[in-house]
């Protein structure tokens, strides 16, 4: 008689059923404890005001502008990008909430949330196992790298990106080319790319799918059926690289930002990204300590997915098969993501978002190996993957929402309220053609490396006080800048920011 597991590794999925459906539904719910205070935050982060000014839609013309001009309009200083669907999804915001906060950030949460269910779904077809996708869901839904960019509703370019790549996936078809299926599929991975520019990384995880999905034994098999599925992802994300450079004559992106000296960075970023998974927040402040510690576990991560990996030579069996293949995926798929982000030349915290899912997925891998050996009494080979999970799901939940409040978000929130109340009074009192100054610029804060806290909790900049001045005060004409600005003009009223 063939057991459950043979089945599930014959192809099959397991169906969620009624449990599974309320531990997703129960992950959900602590999501959103963990992350519920960020919706009584102000609008953060340098360039939140800009994207609210730019994506406004007031007529055909700023309808025809989300797609046909650059992001922000030019404001952004340090670069030049092209991200349609996240000015897109501003755009909406506005026309629901106006300048309130409170929706932007119940938008970045339901992004969190649906990306949360796409995992589960993306684990069930890789892996067939209800323990393995929950396990992956609940990482990528608790982790706390999601605080670099929650807050932030700027930053949720990086976390449509990700939605739209894990939904790109999952609409995949499997056994047979369902035209529908493939024309959605190339149509999410559109969105991916228009998101942000990591998007069009999609194209090669489709294809990476396909490959490791495809009945076929021989290489030449595998590679046909994987092209020809991967044709409407890959047409989409050309056509989209093709507006892209029309729009702002050139690929665009920061200074240094190079596909060929990027291909010798990403490598390098690993010692960078690797702690923002595996430890994003340390145990103590005490770095040694810290470092000693994440050494001990990546090591242990590493012998684990080694175990898996080699699985198929000691137990050639389809379901080892499957576990090994689908790590490979996802590691291919980090590789992917650490080369991508060396071409952009740009490091910051939350760009560890966009590795969450491929990072989760892979311990939800080991979870199910683990779990599957310890169902048939092996427990030595249990106990390796089963320590290593325990060990980063403790550490994720230690220093998530759900124990930790991350204080800096709420006083740079604070501090900015209070800054724009008195700018705001400042302008009304102020007559054209006259200059006035103020000072306490709330520009965020930074958590030294060592200790616990976000390391990006931004406030704003001079250009994000300028989107803010022209949003709060659409009839009047405001200059803002750092340092003494004075009025050019009788009506004019200039504005110095000091820190």
């Amino acid at each position: 008689m063939k057991g459950a597991g043979e089945d599930v590794a014959a192809g099959a999925t397991a169906p969620l059923g009624w449990t599974g459906r309320l531990l997703l539904g129960g992950i959900l719910v602590l999501a959103f404890l963990a992350y519920r205070s960020v919706l009584g935050l102000e609008h953060m982060g340098w360039d939140t005001w800009p994207m609210i000014l730019s994506s406004r839609i007031q007529g055909m013309g700023d309808l025809a502008g989300t797609f046909t001009e650059e992001l922000m309009d030019g404001r952004y200083p340090l670069g030049h990008f092209f991200r349609p669907v996240a000015n897109l999804s501003f755009a909406l915001d506005h026309a629901l909430w106006g300048l309130e906060p409170f929706g932007y950030h119940l938008t970045d949460l339901l992004i969190l949330g649906a990306s949360t269910i796409l995992v589960l779904a993306l684990g069930r077809r890789l892996l067939g196992t209800r323990v393995g996708s929950l396990s992956a869901a609940f990482v990528f839904a608790l982790h706390p790298a999601h605080f670099e960019a929650l807050p932030v509703s700027a930053r949720r370019a990086d976390t449509l990106a990700v939605l739209f790549v894990l939904a790109a996936l999952v609409a995949q078809p499997r056994a047979t080319a369902s035209p529908r299926r493939l024309l959605l599929g190339g149509l999410l991975a559109l969105c991916a790319a228009a998101a942000k520019e990591t998007g069009v990384l999609v194209v090669a995880i489709v294809f990476a799918l396909h490959w490791l999905e495809a009945p076929e034994r021989g290489l030449r098999g595998r590679a046909l059926r994987a092209v020809r599925r991967s044709l409407p992802a890959l047409a989409a994300v050309l056509l989209f690289v093709l507006g892209r450079t029309a729009v702002l004559g050139g690929l665009g992106g920061h200074a240094d930002s190079s596909i060929s000296a990027g291909l010798t960075r990403g490598p390098g970023l690993l010692l960078s990204f690797a702690p923002r998974l595996l430890q994003p927040q340390p145990i103590s402040a005490s770095g040694g300590i810290c470092e000693l510690h994440l050494w001990a576990v990546a090591a242990g991560a590493c012998a684990a997915l080694a175990l898996v990996l080699l699985l198929p030579l000691r137990e050639p069996r389809p379901i080892a098969r499957r576990a090994s293949g689908g790590a490979l995926f996802l590691l291919a798929w980090l590789i992917l993501l650490l080369e991508m982000t060396g071409i952009s030349g740009e490091e910051a915290s939350w760009y560890a978002v966009p590795f969450l899912p491929a990072y989760a997925l892979l311990l939800g891998v080991l979870a199910d190996c683990a779990h599957r050996a310890a169902r048939e009494r092996r427990w030595l080979v249990a106990a390796l993957p089963a320590l290593v999970v325990a060990a980063l799901l403790a550490q994720h939940l230690r220093f998530s929402g759900l124990l930790h409040d991350y204080p800096s978000w709420g006083a740079v929130s604070r501090a900015e309220g209070i800054f724009l109340d008195r700018l705001e009074g400042r302008i009304r009192a102020a007559r054209g053609g006259t200059s006035i100054e103020i000072r306490g610029l709330p520009s965020g804060l930074v958590t030294r490396e060592g200790f616990v806290g976000v390391r990006s909790a931004a406030g704003m900049s001079g250009y994000s006080v300028q989107a803010w001045a022209e949003l709060a005060f659409p009839d009047r004409e405001i200059r803002v800048g750092l340092g003494a600005t004075p009025a050019r003009s009788p009506s004019e009223i200039g504005v110095g920011l000091f820190r």
